[in-house]
């Protein structure tokens, strides 16, 4: 998650235009591109890991964590900012918000307007559509001159709009900005669609570091339909439940997120819906997926289980059968209230509308406290893992931070996957790791990569020399341990170490973890500890493993490799 301070410091605070932007591809690639070897390897991670979750959580089996299938588009990685891998800082978008009422400027959501790409020359970037405009069917979406993050806003609308019966949105807090707009007019368009889905919303709270006595989810679902209705939606045909997971006995909160639309799309990983984060001119680098299948049946039985853990709630329902007065004929200000849990969106089962062809494990947790010893209810933490202990060549990491600590104080919360990649590095996993270069309270990353790298190299040392580990070829153990595990600091081109100008260094979010190059988790889920609500999902096929490594891993892995740290630390 961003700002470290919440994480860290402030643990008890929280309380049609759409189907053709998609492909209708399921493959990205050709079999022949990958290795039977491969295929074979991927298959035995799922089933390892698989056998071993069932055995060791069967309690929480298809409700916290849950194997499944799932088919994937070609389109199916959500990466922001995209299309920045190679290029120098001058060459991206800049100078993208424009001031509300400017000539040229949208009023909703703070983007030049344009006709043609000549007209966003003075920004980089070309003129786009932004589907997140399209306020009912039927519309056209306005153009902008658009930066790669703002596409977050389409995937994230297309997404939602794609429901008919069921929405579910959940993630750390509420959505801001440009975000709150895409969510405003992506649920004006299903108020008015001839099947409005239920909906339910689900955050931590509104706001990072704020007590959630002080910001009731009631006002906040208020004023979300007031802005609904003021786009053109039909609030009165919406049924949304809004809750805030602010548990008063666990020093936990929500820190998943989710969309899952008809309990068949879902997009899930690193992406917090916040603006300042990923639409600035100077964005953090997160990754999410999405899918489609029966793999979002299983993840909206997770946000259920969710839904148990939340103690604040505002419910709107509008009732047909009521007259309401003149100045509230929506009956927001008669219907808006807390309610009792019973009244909340009951949710069954859906059949998937696409069938899925490729193995998935989803991994959920639903946070603990140190005092207390069921721990089955966090599948998710055994489940990266297995992953970890599956590999047999190489382990790949994009992380945010593998430490949790701060600048003020020692290191003293290792990754809670310490000792299984330490024991991947003896068994002869060489061990490749890009981390997020900031290093500061307020900010997406902890603990500097220097510090990190050291502090990993000196623990793994101390470990083998500890109980008279013999490296091979009577090699010594500091020269075994520099051949096989790297940290390299967060880049995006092989020129540049941070951001022009007072930029500053450059952050990421994302949660990524590739396997002998034939399975990868991609979640919410730090590499460091946290007592937190988490969610992921384990892919285990070689073309999409493929896929991710040539969009992804790869770009960045040679990006950041001008500014490899040394071993001898």
């Amino acid at each position: 998650m961003t700002r470290c301070a919440f994480m860290f410091l402030s643990i008890m605070v929280l309380g049609a235009t759409l189907s053709a932007c998609r492909t209708s591809e399921s493959s990205v690639l050709e079999s022949s591109q990958v290795s039977p070897l491969k295929d074979e390897k991927a298959n035995r991670i799922h089933e390892s890991i698989v056998s071993q979750l069932k055995a060791k959580f069967p309690d929480t089996e298809d409700s916290v964590w849950f194997a499944s299938t799932a088919k994937f588009d070609a389109d199916w990685i959500v990466q922001s900012p995209s299309g920045y891998w190679g290029k120098l800082a001058q060459e991206l978008p800049k100078n993208l918000a424009c001031e509300k009422g400017g000539p040229g400027c949208d009023t909703q959501f703070l983007r030049h307007l344009c006709s043609v790409d000549t007209d966003c020359a003075p920004y980089n970037t070309g003129c786009q559509a932004l589907l997140a405009t399209v306020k009912r069917g039927g519309e056209k979406p306005r153009r902008m001159c658009l930066g790669s993050g703002d596409q977050l806003m389409n995937r994230f609308y297309r997404a939602m709009t794609s429901a008919d019966y069921q929405l579910d949105i959940t993630s750390l807090t509420f959505t801001t900005g440009r975000f709150y707009q895409t969510l405003v007019n992506a649920l004006a368009f299903l108020s008015h669609k001839s099947s409005v889905p239920n909906i339910r919303l689900l955050f931590s709270g509104k706001v990072p570091v704020t007590l959630n006595a002080f910001m009731l989810p009631t006002p906040v679902l208020t004023q979300l339909l007031h802005d609904i209705d003021a786009q053109g939606g039909d609030v009165k045909r919406l049924r949304i439940d809004l809750g805030w997971v602010s548990n008063h006995t666990q020093p936990t909160w929500n820190h998943a997120k989710i969309i899952v639309a008809d309990q068949n799309t879902v997009l899930e990983g690193g992406h917090n819906p916040w603006d300042e984060d990923y639409l600035s001119d100077t964005p953090i680098f997160d990754l999410s997926m999405e899918m489609s299948g029966p793999v979002g049946n299983g993840v909206s039985r997770y946000i259920s289980q969710l839904w148990d853990k939340a103690d604040l709630l505002a419910i709107y329902d509008f009732r047909r059968d009521k007259e309401y007065p003149a100045n509230d004929p929506h009956g927001l200000k008669h219907l808006l209230k807390f309610e009792h849990r019973n009244d909340l969106i009951r949710v069954s089962n859906l059949e998937a509308k696409t069938k899925g062809t490729v193995p998935v494990i989803g991994l959920g947790r639903l946070g603990y406290n140190a005092i207390q010893s069921n721990k089955s209810i966090n599948a998710a933490d055994e489940g990266i893992r297995l992953l970890i202990r599956a590999a047999q060549n190489t382990l790949y990491f994009a992380q945010q931070d593998i430490y949790k600590g701060a600048k003020i104080i020692p290191l003293v919360f290792p990754s809670f996957a310490m000792q299984d990649m330490y024991d991947a590095i003896l068994r002869g996993v060489k061990i490749s790791i890009v981390k997020s270069d900031q290093d500061s309270v307020v900010g997406y990353g902890m603990v500097s990569p220097i510090k990190t790298y050291k502090a990993l190299m000196t623990s793994f040392i101390q470990k083998a020399q500890n109980v008279g580990w013999i490296a091979p070829n009577s090699q010594k153990i500091e020269d075994y341990m520099c051949e096989h595990l790297e940290l390299l600091p967060w880049r995006f081109n092989d020129k540049e170490s941070a951001w022009p100008g007072e930029g500053g260094k450059i952050g990421a979010h994302s949660k990524l973890i590739i396997a002998d190059e034939s399975a990868f988790y991609i979640g919410s889920q730090n590499l460091y500890p946290s007592n937190l609500e988490e969610f992921g999902v384990i892919v285990s096929d070689s073309l999409l493993t493929k896929n991710l490594m040539d969009e992804y891993w790869n770009p960045l892995f040679y990006g950041s490799a001008h500014d490899r740290l040394p071993c001898k630390i």
